[in-house]
C-alpha cells in the first residue's frame, strides 16, 4: 500500500510540474488574433474591430522579424435626444508591427520604429510579486505605474497547459479590475490593447493558431475576419451551420427560406473556394476537397444583404 501511494503521489507530483514546465513560444507565423474594443465618451460612442495577423518577415538589422498586419474596423455613433448611440459612419484601416521573440528569455519583443530600438511586448518569464514597469512593456501600454503579478497558474488549451499571469488593472471605477496574460497568446484584454476601465472595454475575442482555436470561439460578438477581410455582421437572417466543426458535411440553415441567394466560401487568406446556390431554408456544404482548417461564408441574396461567419473543417 505504502509502495502504491508513493507511485501515485509521484505521479501526481511530475504532472502538477509539467503543467507549467514546458515552454509554449509566442507564435510567428500562421497566428491570428481577433480583438474588440467599445468606448463612450458623450456624446461619441465607439466600437472597433481589429484582427492581427501574420504576413511575411522583415529584416531590420541583425535580427529578422515576423511581420504582424493590424486591419481595423471601426464604427463611430453620436448620441441622440434620448443617449441612444445612433450610427454616423466607419473607417477601416491598416497597419504592421514587427516582432521577434527570444525563447531562452521566454520574452517577445517589438521594434519600435520612433527609437529604432526594440520595446518588451510580452514577457513569460514572470514570478509572484513581479514588479512590471508599465512604461517599458508594450503588453501593458494604458496602465500607467507599476504593476505587481498576483498569481501565476495553468490553463489547458487545446490539449496542452499554459502558464497564465494574473496581475490588476488598477481600474477603479470598473468592477474587471483583474485579467490575465496566457503564455504564448498574449493579454486577455487584447493583443496591444490596454485593460478595460470605466466607459471603456478591451477584449481578446478568439486566437487561433495553425487553423486551430486556442481562445475564444467562432460564436463570439462580431469582427473583422482573419485575412479574409470579410466583416461580420448581425442581421435579421441569423444563420446556423451543424456540425461544426464537421468533417463531411454540415447544413447550413436560414432563419428563414432565401431563394435567389448564394452562399461564397473563402479559406483562411481570404480566397473565394466555392459558390453555391441557396434555394431553401437548408443547404448542405459537402467537404468535396476543402482541406482542415477555418473557412469564412457570405450570404448574398438578390437584394445584395450580406450575412456572414465562420466554420470549421477538421
Amino acid at each position: 500500500m505504502t509502495l502504491r501511494f508513493l507511485i501515485i503521489a509521484a505521479s501526481i507530483s511530475f504532472s502538477a510540474s509539467g503543467q507549467s514546465s514546458v515552454y509554449h513560444p509566442f507564435p510567428d507565423s500562421n497566428a491570428a488574433w481577433c480583438c474588440q474594443w467599445d468606448g463612450h465618451t458623450s456624446p461619441d460612442c465607439y466600437r472597433n474591430w481589429t484582427t492581427y495577423q501574420f504576413n511575411g518577415y522583415a529584416q531590420i538589422g541583425i535580427y529578422t522579424y515576423s511581420r504582424l498586419e493590424a486591419h481595423s474596423f471601426t464604427i463611430h455613433y453620436v448620441e441622440n435626444q434620448n443617449f441612444f448611440c445612433v450610427e454616423q459612419d466607419t473607417a477601416v484601416s491598416s497597419d504592421s508591427v514587427y516582432i521577434r521573440q527570444d525563447n531562452f528569455l521566454k520574452t517577445v519583443w517589438m521594434y519600435d520604429s520612433a527609437s529604432f530600438s526594440d520595446r518588451v511586448l510580452y514577457n513569460f518569464n514572470l514570478a509572484v510579486g513581479d514588479t512590471l514597469d508599465t512604461t517599458k512593456a508594450y503588453w501593458a501600454n494604458g496602465f500607467g505605474g507599476t504593476k505587481i503579478i498576483t498569481s501565476v497558474d495553468s490553463i489547458l488549451m487545446n490539449g496542452n497547459y499554459r502558464k497564465r499571469f494574473n496581475y490588476n488593472t488598477g481600474c477603479t471605477m470598473n468592477f474587471d479590475t483583474d485579467t490575465s496574460m496566457i503564455e504564448g497568446i498574449g493579454s486577455l484584454h487584447g493583443l496591444m490593447f490596454p485593460p478595460s476601465c470605466f466607459e471603456f472595454s478591451f477584449h481578446l475575442n478568439e486566437m487561433t493558431q495553425d487553423n486551430a482555436i486556442l481562445f475564444g470561439d467562432t460564436t463570439g460578438d462580431a469582427c473583422h475576419d482573419f485575412a479574409s477581410g470579410i466583416n461580420e455582421i448581425k442581421t435579421d437572417n441569423t444563420f446556423t451551420i451543424s456540425p461544426n466543426p464537421f468533417h463531411d458535411f454540415a447544413i447550413l440553415e436560414g432563419s428563414k427560406a432565401h431563394e435567389n441567394s448564394q452562399l461564397l466560401i473563402y479559406n483562411s487568406f481570404g480566397d473565394e473556394v466555392r459558390q453555391q446556390e441557396i434555394i431553401s431554408k437548408f443547404t448542405i456544404i459537402q467537404r468535396d476537397g476543402l482541406g482542415d482548417g477555418i473557412y469564412f461564408y457570405r450570404v448574398v441574396d438578390s437584394n445584395r444583404n450580406l450575412a456572414t461567419g465562420k466554420f470549421i473543417i477538421e
